[in-house]
């Protein structure tokens, strides 16, 4: 099953080793799923205020990202945007 992160699931399994998107890393690592996300996501998470406000660094953000095994697609173009904007996914 591929499963799609976006920035406040990987920022919340970042900061936090327990709870649900934890969870969802460590079953990447178990091979029950696929984690997919985008380089968009990717760039929104290391903006160059985001550190300060994780308080944690760039770099032991870049290294949690390496260490998830993501799938990272292309960054994601307006124009594929486009038809989702102000629809709700859940």
């Amino acid at each position: 099953m591929r499963v799609y992160f976006d920035s406040s699931v990987i920022i919340a399994g970042f900061l936090s080793s327990s709870g649900g998107s934890a969870a969802l890393f460590k079953f990447i690592k178990l091979g029950i799923i696929r984690g997919i996300t985008s380089q968009t996501v990717l760039d929104e998470i290391l903006e160059e205020d985001k550190p300060k406000r994780l308080k944690r660094t760039r770099e032991e953000t870049e290294q949690f990202i390496a260490q998830c095994l993501l799938i990272i697609r292309e960054r994601i173009t307006e124009k594929e945007a486009q038809p989702l904007i102000g629809k709700h996914t859940g």
